[in-house]
């Protein structure tokens, strides 16, 4: 299977030291809902339903859910 053209975006230096403060080991590239959404060509709803059956992310605060590109 081809490798998507898609690499993610850095995050804003706000979100890398909550990243760092909560979980310090955690590295790479890490994308948002919409980033994840267009990657899989998914909507909202149907987003929420792979992180009900297993999908791996982090709740960063409040509603704001990051991947690891990784572990898509």
């Amino acid at each position: 299977m081809k490798q998507p053209a898609h690499k993610g975006k850095p995050l804003p230096k706000r979100l890398q030291k909550v990243i760092h403060l909560t979980h310090p080991n955690l590295t790479g590239i890490w994308l948002d809902s919409g980033d994840v959404m267009r990657l899989l060509h998914c909507s909202k709803r149907t987003l929420q339903t792979l992180r009900n059956c297993g999908l791996p992310y982090y709740d960063v605060h409040q509603r704001l859910y990051l991947y690891k590109l990784d572990e898509i």
